[in-house]
């Protein structure tokens, strides 16, 4: 049960520190991020992820998105 809790992860600490990609739209203040948006998951809170996401790699903008839920994302590969 735990395993589908997390998405796949036994604990919900286990997700920090993974490169993830995002696998819907999300925004914040800043815009709006397509899925398929590289990231990193650099906290986790209140039952959700923290994410700092890279949305251009020609300029190096980043974003810090809060409050993701687990299967919003995937691990990338």
């Amino acid at each position: 049960m735990a395993k589908d809790r997390y998405n796949g992860m036994k604990r919900a600490g286990d997700w920090v520190g993974k490169e993830i990609v995002t696998v819907r739209e999300m925004g914040n203040g800043l815009g709006v991020f397509p899925p398929g948006t590289k990231g990193v998951v650099e906290s986790v809170s209140c039952g959700a992820l923290n994410l700092r996401l890279i949305g251009c790699e020609r300029c190096n903008i980043q974003a810090r998105i809060t409050r993701v839920d687990y299967f919003a994302v995937k691990l990338a590969s």
